[in-house]
């Protein structure tokens, strides 16, 4: 192999090494909100939605790095985005991003983003009962947000498996940004009709209390133990 070659080769392995480390530049991406749920048991799966925008095309969405100081309960949140090589467009990409705390004990914990000062309480309560939750919850697949009569309604979704599985009723709590529904479902057995193997979908309209015109956080609960979770703004809900 002659200089001129082997110069290349090496140049072309060169940029190859440089474009992998491009590739896999991370960086800390800004938060404009981070929604903290409420009604977290020891036995929940807890989770907090972090909200906002990337700067532009070229950065893709990773982890969040959690960073915990036991000694004063407080979790602090680093969105971090992938920087990827390329020709980028210059225009803010969206994000909703579910961050799973997992389990945690029963107290009060602080939530902050990385370059906040500020924090949000997060209490996880001791369960009173030695099942996952509380209720009963419905098996939901999908949940959306619209406008009827100029009210607005969460759209919820989902399939029952069994004969003896119906709807009883629906929670809704409002704190801060967040709208916690809980689709409570009742287990109906008789005594002349055994439970059959019964897959039937469902689909319920439950309205949601009069918000003000920002972005808020829909959280409904599900019988799999994650939630589902979807950011809104009133103002832009259509029919």
């Amino acid at each position: 192999m002659n200089r001129f070659v082997l110069f290349v080769a090496c140049f072309a392995v060169a940029i190859t090494a440089s474009v992998a480390r491009a590739e896999f530049d991370e960086v800390s991406v800004p938060v404009n909100e981070v929604f903290v749920p409420v009604g977290f048991d020891d036995n929940d799966r807890v989770e907090v939605v972090l909200d906002g925008y990337l700067p532009d095309t070229c950065h893709k969405l990773a982890d969040v790095k959690v960073t915990i100081d036991e000694n004063s309960h407080t979790m602090t949140l680093d969105q971090k985005a992938k920087r990827v090589l390329g020709a980028c467009a210059d225009v803010t990409v969206p994000f909703s991003n579910v961050l799973s705390l997992g389990a945690l004990e029963a107290g009060t914990y602080k939530i902050k983003l990385a370059d906040a000062e500020e924090s949000q309480p997060l209490k996880v309560t001791k369960a009173p009962v030695e099942t996952p939750d509380d209720f009963l919850y419905a098996p939901v697949d999908n949940i959306s947000v619209e406008r009827k009569d100029g009210e607005i309604y969460a759209r919820i979704e989902g399939r029952f498996t069994s004969s003896c599985l119906n709807m009883d009723r629906f929670e809704v709590h409002h704190t801060g940004k967040t709208i916690q529904v809980l689709p409570i479902m009742k287990y109906n057995i008789a005594a002349d009709a055994p439970c059959e193997v019964n897959e039937r979908p469902f689909k319920e309209y439950v309205e949601l209390p009069n918000v003000e015109a920002v972005r808020h956080l829909l959280h409904v609960r599900s019988l799999e133990g994650r939630s589902k979770n979807l950011v809104f703004n009133p103002k832009t809900v259509q029919k």
